[in-house]
């Protein structure tokens, strides 16, 4: 009887033996396990830590003070945790209100913690004691919600836990991916701890993706995504870029961890789905991001386009070889680009329209259908709506004209009138100064070459943003470009302050990168601006949202008062008719008063109304 607890008691005095305590602290040890003994053999009771604190706490602690009392009960505390070593029994033998959290842990916890604090030391990791104190926290909570000791730590707990965890406490993510590393927890639990990820998890969380395709594992997303991010670092992004393509793939990952799945661009079209309509986030760097490593993922690494358009809106396919056939025409007719995207736009309307009415074929067009889609095709102006008109109306004589439908429809559009010429918007002298005062003291070399140009010259904005090194005519001072709108060349002379603010733009602020356009973005991917980078810099100037057409106008309306014939004035501002200078003329009030006509007698009047 109690052999077991004689082996331990000796095995603890050989321990005692080894460190350095005197005699007497031995021979305490033996009288304290010997009372022991005797109490168990008394009472024909077998040794167990319930027993042996049973024993502590109702016939010693009774006799002697406090002091000896925790001599005694350390002691018996060793054998007892000799004799069962899978528990924690700390809590049966000291004071449960005067324990610490790690204290109160079962043992199998207690051991991950130990074996954490080894982990950290050999890594050169901080652990400290508010570290140890919410790890130990940490531990109690999953207790708490039923976790066992080989139970897995998810994202959904995780976030659950960071909703509710100390302010004071820290360190649980670096302790969740050591989870990870003993195949306790999932690969990004550790992630709901960002205050950007956790409060979405239910959300993600509450889809079906039982059905979705697993066409690459985890891990194949993940190499893809380290591609990704190399190479955006390769190319020159700037960190915050690359922050947030990591930032969008640990979200992607949560996401697919949540419902065990693999990549799949369906899986990315529903996360982009909630992105938008459930969060109202804006999703571009998202997006991009996903869709790239998508790209790598079916190998096109060398051909992965620089803009993922959204999918738009299409013909509908009984339509789509008319309207593939006048598109064809007016190619042909070296109609211009920005014309042939009108004449799309105004006929993707028209047809979807039709077919929306159940028409699947232009034979069935009647000049009623045409009504109804002009009262409800909606324009914000007069103007947008003959534009639009006029381009359907042509198409329609297509058609007439192939024999594919049989009556002229065209005549069934209505003629709507529209003034066509209106006094244009110039700049005040007073704005004028202003931004002569910008361009001479702004340190943005950029801005001030864009409206140099602009403002000394006429260009268009979308033929600024598109100048290379090659339309530049160092020698003669001019630029040869062919106009984007009007597909016509002309060759515009540029003043020495053009040239000079060109040049600084080119030499000291420009990226240093291989790329024949001159005006480029100063970050990854460097590409070439838009069109609208001048009317930012123009309102940067003015403070006015008026567009950078205006500095057009403006510059119009100086020469056309300045020069001799009109044909000049046309053949300055890349005009393919005279025609179009008429808005100019009517604010030149110089060449006005040299109209005007004599009233006669009609009226009596005294002064001069001009």
């Amino acid at each position: 009887m109690n052999e077991r607890y004689k082996d331990l008691v000796n095995s603890l005095i050989e321990k005692t033996k080894n460190e350095p305590h005197g005699r007497s602290y031995l021979s305490s040890i033996k009288s304290i396990l010997h009372q022991l003994e005797e109490y168990l053999e008394f009472n024909s009771l077998e040794f167990s830590p319930e027993t042996a604190a049973t024993w502590l706490f109702n016939h010693v602690r009774p006799t002697m003070s406090y002091e000896q009392f925790k001599h005694i009960r350390v002691h018996v505390y060793r054998i007892a945790c000799d004799f069962d070593t899978t528990r924690n029994l700390k809590p049966l033998f000291y004071d449960k209100e005067k324990l610490s959290p790690h204290d109160l842990l079962p043992r199998w916890a207690q051991s991950i913690m130990d074996n954490y604090v080894k982990y950290c030391d050999e890594n050169g990791q901080l652990y400290y004691h508010e570290i140890r104190l919410s790890i130990a926290k940490f531990l109690t909570y999953l207790i708490k919600e039923g976790f066992r000791e080989y139970d897995v730590v998810d994202c959904r707990i995780s976030a659950k836990y960071y909703t509710d965890r100390p302010a004071w406490s820290k360190g649980e993510p670096a302790f969740i991916q050591y989870l990870y590393k003993i195949g306790l927890a999932t690969r990004f639990a550790y992630r709901a701890f960002n205050p950007s990820f956790h409060a979405k998890i239910a959300l993600y969380d509450s889809v079906d993706l039982s059905d979705f395709p697993d066409n690459y594992s985890t891990t194949d997303f993940i190499k893809a995504a380290q591609i990704h991010l190399k190479s955006l670092k390769k190319v020159g992004y700037s960190s915050s870029v690359i922050a947030g393509s990591a930032t969008a793939i640990d979200e992607f990952c949560i996401f697919l961890e949540l419902h065990d799945k693999g990549f799949s661009i369906e899986a990315v079209n529903k996360f982009l789905f909630l992105q938008k309509d459930k969060l109202g986030n804006n999703i571009e760097v998202k997006r991009r991001t996903l869709l790239v490593i998508n790209e790598i993922l079916n190998g096109n690494m060398e051909n992965i386009p620089a803009v993922f358009s959204f999918k738009k809106e299409i013909f509908p396919s009984w339509a789509l070889e008319a309207v593939e056939a006048y598109k064809a025409m007016r190619i042909k007719n070296r109609i211009a680009e920005s014309t042939l995207f009108m004449d799309n736009s105004s006929l993707l309307r028209f047809c979807n329209f039709l077919n929306s009415i159940g028409i699947t074929s232009f034979t069935k067009v009647t000049r009623q259908n045409i009504k109804e889609f002009n009262i409800q095709d909606k324009h914000s102006t007069v103007e947008g709506k003959v534009a639009y008109n006029n381009r359907i109306k042509g198409f329609l004589e297509f058609l007439y004209e192939e024999k594919i439908i049989k009556q002229n429809l065209a005549i069934s559009i209505p003629v709507m009138s529209c003034v066509r010429i209106k006094p244009p918007t110039i700049l005040t002298e007073e704005e004028e100064a202003k931004l002569n005062n910008y361009i001479d003291t702004t340190t943005s070399l950029r801005d001030r070459a864009l409206l140099k140009i602009a403002s000394q010259t006429g260009m268009r904005s979308i033929d600024i943003v598109n100048l290379t090194f090659d339309s530049i005519d160092w020698e003669n001072k001019t630029f040869r470009i062919i106009q984007k709108k009007t597909n016509v060349e002309i060759i515009l002379p540029f003043s020495n302050g053009v040239g000079n603010a060109l040049y600084e733009y080119i030499t000291k602020e420009r990226p240093n990168k291989e790329s024949n356009y001159i005006f480029i973005n100063k970050i990854a991917p460097f590409n070439p601006y838009k069109r609208n980078v001048v009317a930012f810099a123009l309102k940067k100037a003015l403070n006015i949202n008026k567009g950078a057409h205006i500095l057009r106008k403006t510059f119009a309306s100086k020469i056309t008062a300045t020069s001799t014939t009109f044909s000049m004035v046309a053949e300055t501002l890349g005009h393919t008719s005279d025609a179009n200078i008429d808005p100019y003329i009517s604010i030149d009030e110089k060449r006005l008063k040299e109209c005007a006509l004599p009233l006669g007698n009609m009226f009596s009047y005294k002064g001069g109304l001009l």
